[in-house]
């Protein structure tokens, strides 16, 4: 996926922030199957780095997502916990949520 440089200089800002103050957050990423693998889990924990509390959310499909024709599948307990794995290996802690 392309990302467009200035959206990617001020994320790579907000990430900036994030690591230097002292004010407390914690960093979600929706997983998706289908849209997302182990691969896209490990290259988006490496690009956070060393960020505290990163939590993968499982995606559940359900009325009120903001598009309602939009389809979805969630992962099993097992992929989730395989993928807390590798991500666990380049941010401080990673749970899972969903």
């Amino acid at each position: 996926m392309r990302v467009r440089n200035d959206f990617r200089k001020s994320y790579d800002q907000l990430l900036d922030f994030l690591k230097k103050e002292t004010v407390p957050y914690e960093y979600r990423t929706t997983v998706i199957k289908g849209w997302h693998d182990v691969h896209d889990v490990k290259k988006m924990a490496e690009y956070l780095g060393c960020i505290d509390h990163y939590y993968l959310q499982n995606f559940v499909s359900r009325s009120g997502v903001l598009d309602p024709n939009f389809v979805g599948e969630s992962f099993s307990g097992e992929e989730l916990e395989e993928m807390r794995g590798v991500a666990e290996k380049f941010v401080g802690m990673c749970g899972v949520r969903g």
